[in-house]
């Protein structure tokens, strides 16, 4: 491919990329059981990553894409994890309204070669004064987001009434159901008492509780229609899997899971047989026939 589209930076990405993910799958599966190998075949990848990206700087060409992969590929090079958060700025100062890159920025820092838990508030901070005009408050907020799902103990540093205020910022900015959909079940999910089953400190349970309940006012008055794959994939964690059921298993299952919180949280409301249903006006109860 390469061959054939020389100079063509779409191109390069696809194929730098697709020796990222390899190399990530070296290090996520292949390494339990040959880590000697992995090594070698991650680092393999890796340089040609490296060698095929060398060539194309995306605010130069003012590409987003090439920025991101050049993220993707620090992220992965254990030797290199210091530079995550100055190759991120760069990337978001580039394309302030991704909020993917703000996601990926917090599970990029956690691990301890790339900074961890410290400079995962750090960032999480930076970025949020930084697109405070595109944002609000709601980078700090996506700076956590997944970062709080793979390892709760990011609690302990992360402020919960700026975390909420950062939630707010979004949903006021971002009308966007799936976006919606995916708040919602992070904190009924992710932020459950329990959820992780890690012991965590007296103010991580505290901080956790504050944002579990913030599915309450996410669900009464943005959910106008439910995203059943987004609940499933954030009740199963995806990456961790190493093999995931059909798309439909995963669209019933997270319609199950939602419907379920919903109605345990709304349980008040329809201990007489009403229902709960939602529209562009929000949510409403339909009363028992």
């Amino acid at each position: 491919m390469l061959d054939e589209m020389p100079g063509d930076y779409p191109t390069a990405l696809v194929v730098a990329l697709a020796h990222i993910d390899i190399a990530w799958a070296w290090r996520n599966i292949a390494a339990r059981d040959d880590p000697a190998t992995a090594a070698r075949a991650i680092a393999g990848h890796i340089a040609s990553a490296d060698a095929i990206l060398d060539p194309y700087d995306g605010p130069v060409i003012d590409a987003p894409s090439i920025a991101a992969a050049r993220c993707a590929l620090i992220a992965a090079c254990d030797k290199r994890g210091r530079r995550v958060a100055e190759e991120y700025e760069a990337l978001i100062a580039l394309d302030p309204d991704g909020h993917r890159h703000i996601r990926a920025l917090g599970r990029h820092i956690l691990p301890p070669y790339a900074g961890g838990v410290k400079a995962l508030e750090v960032a999480a901070r930076r970025v949020a004064a930084r697109t405070e005009d595109t944002w609000g408050a709601g980078a700090y907020t996506w700076a956590y987001l997944d970062a709080l799902a793979l390892d709760p103990r990011a609690l302990d540093l992360l402020e919960p009434g700026f975390f909420v205020e950062g939630l707010r910022d979004i949903l006021a900015r971002k009308d966007d159901q799936h976006v919606i959909n995916l708040l919602a079940a992070f904190c009924a999910i992710a932020m459950a008492p329990g959820a992780g089953d890690r012991v965590l400190s007296p103010h991580a349970d505290r901080t956790r509780a504050e944002i579990h309940d913030c599915v309450d006012w996410i669900l009464e008055h943005h959910l106008q229609e439910l995203h059943p794959l987004i609940w499933s994939q954030t009740l199963l964690m995806p990456g961790h899997a190493p093999l995931l059921p059909s798309r439909r298993a995963l669209i019933a299952k997270g319609r199950q899971t939602a419907l379920r919180i919903i109605a345990a949280r709304f349980a008040g409301h329809i201990a007489d047989g009403s229902s709960l249903a939602f529209s562009r006006q929000g949510m409403y109860r339909l009363p028992a026939l």
